[in-house]
């Protein structure tokens, strides 16, 4: 019974840190979310001084409406609307089942229609900068700059006319369109 007492005791501990731990997790991608929206949406705006970065709001006369998704929107005047189709090139679809690459081992990551990667294959169907979206259930989307692989309800692409991490940013903090 002492022994168990211990045991318990100390579970309950390294629970509760990790509770603390998911809080402060919960807490920062709520900030991030903000912080990524008002940035993404040109209400923050970004400026280069001689290598240091520094940010300031959007002034008021600043903006212009245009179409975006079938909404008129605000967006700054020196932004330029396009569609997103014509900035990726599709890469190949897989073949691979999710049972084919369902393994933890392997050396390239291989993606399913999951939040988490859980999976590793040997083999690689793509390579460099590629952007994975899951095609059923939930939506996600994964980036990755290096070898990978996925199965055939993930459709992945790559980004060579803007930059990969920006579209994965816009994607992911709008995620909620894709899924509709």
């Amino acid at each position: 019974l002492a022994q168990q007492k211990s045991i318990a005791s100390i579970l309950s501990k390294q629970e509760s840190i990790i509770n603390n731990l998911e809080k402060v997790i919960d807490k920062k991608e709520k900030i991030l979310k903000e912080f990524s929206h008002r940035l993404l949406s040109g209400e923050i705006r970004l400026k280069d001084e001689n290598g240091t970065i520094s940010m300031y709001k959007n002034a008021d006369d600043n903006w212009k409406i245009e179409k975006v998704n079938g909404k008129e929107v605000n967006v700054p005047k020196d932004w330029d609307i396009n569609i997103l189709k014509n900035f990726y090139i599709k890469n190949p679809k897989s073949s691979f089942s999710v049972k084919d690459i369902s393994c933890s081992l392997g050396k390239f990551p291989a993606y399913n229609c999951s939040a988490l990667l859980k999976y590793f294959s040997d083999d690689y169907l793509v390579d460099d900068e590629n952007l994975f979206i899951s095609t059923g259930g939930n939506a996600f989307i994964h980036y990755l700059k290096g070898k990978a692989n996925y199965s055939s309800d993930v459709f992945s692409f790559k980004v060579p006319y803007a930059h990969t991490k920006f579209i994965y940013s816009l994607i992911k903090n709008n995620i909620l369109h894709f899924e509709n």
